[in-house]
């Protein structure tokens, strides 16, 4: 269904009791340029009238009710399309080329365990709403799933019932056609905002011929680290100061392996504080755990070496000290 306004048409809203005019201008005027061939170009706007002391009130709340209500309808009415890679005709490189997305599975169809299925749409629902919040800490706004399993296993589903769910496009990028870090960079360039960005076979080797090689250091634990965790909790959970958590926290970041970066990821997870720093500290009491065994296990390696080395010795030794019989 299609609308059209007619030049000057007025149309009356009304909000919390407010009674608003818009008034819909088109006119044409003559565009600067060359004075022999004046071009004219049409000027279209809304024009919003109310009256004055109501200014506060349409500023703040009405105009972000209809720029919300504006983007739920482009959302419900915007056609999904599947962006893949092709090659350009006028030269080697890749283009993003796309077709209409017309797969049909739904988080509905979906063959998923329930707790799961809410926990993922939860999580999409809490991104969505926290675009702002994303803007005020200082991180960009995105989320990252990692879907793993053989072939078959519902992976291509899930990602087309999250497209479908959330209204955004799909950008299927297959990393071993990307032959340099420029042109990996070029094409996430192109990719637009409300996007889902799926990279297929992401473990495998890619070997780009402009790429430096990095060679990888392990963390280390610093004070000022753990002092940012008390900048990082007001950032994010808005704590100003203690928590009864606090005290357990920093004693397991004294001896944990955790960057800045997780445990803005972990604080993340919930809107609601307590829960957010309960879940901090299950993960880093998860991650003591996984260090402690990997550290005894790394100690029976060097025992067992150590008890294996002498017995060697005492061998050679041995071997040594056999008196040769002589003929003499």
């Amino acid at each position: 269904m299609t609308f059209k306004l007619d030049k000057g048409r007025r149309i009356t809203d009304f909000f919390q009791g407010i009674e608003l005019t818009w008034r819909y201008v088109c006119y044409e005027m003559e565009k600067k340029g060359n004075r022999n061939d004046p071009q004219v170009v049409e000027k279209r706007y809304f024009e919003l009238r109310f009256k004055k002391k109501y200014r506060d009130i349409v500023l703040n709340s009405y105009l972000p009710f209809v720029s919300k209500s504006a983007e739920m309808i482009e959302s419900e009415t915007r056609v999904l399309k599947i962006h893949t890679l092709a090659n350009s005709h006028y030269s080697c490189k890749f283009k993003w080329e796309s077709i209409k997305l017309e797969h049909p599975s739904t988080f509905e169809t979906l063959a998923l365990d329930t707790e799961l299925k809410n926990m993922i749409m939860e999580d999409l629902n809490r991104f969505l709403r926290r675009k702002e919040f994303y803007k005020r800490v200082g991180r960009p706004w995105k989320r990252g799933y990692l879907l793993y399993g053989p072939p078959g296993t519902g992976k291509s589903s899930l990602d087309a019932a999250m497209a479908n769910y959330l209204k955004f496009d799909i950008y299927d990028l297959q990393l071993e056609n990307i032959k340099t870090d420029s042109e990996l960079r070029k094409l996430l360039l192109d990719i637009e905002n409300k996007s889902i960005l799926v990279i297929e076979d992401i473990d495998c080797t890619v070997n780009l011929p402009d790429r430096p090689r990095v060679s990888a250091s392990g963390h280390k634990r610093s004070g000022k680290e753990r002092q940012a965790f008390r900048v990082l909790a007001s950032n994010y959970l808005g704590i100003e100061g203690e928590h009864w958590l606090f005290g357990d926290i920093k004693e397991l970041l004294e001896t944990t392996k955790v960057t800045p970066a997780q445990v803005a990821e972990e604080l993340m997870k919930n809107e609601d504080s307590d829960i957010a720093l309960e879940g901090f500290f299950s993960f880093l009491k998860h991650r003591k755990t996984e260090e402690s065994e990997l550290e005894n296990e790394a100690s029976k390696k060097i025992e067992n070496k150590e008890h294996k080395e002498p017995n060697i010795e005492h061998k050679c030794l041995k071997e040594e000290s056999i008196p040769c019989k002589s003929n003499i």
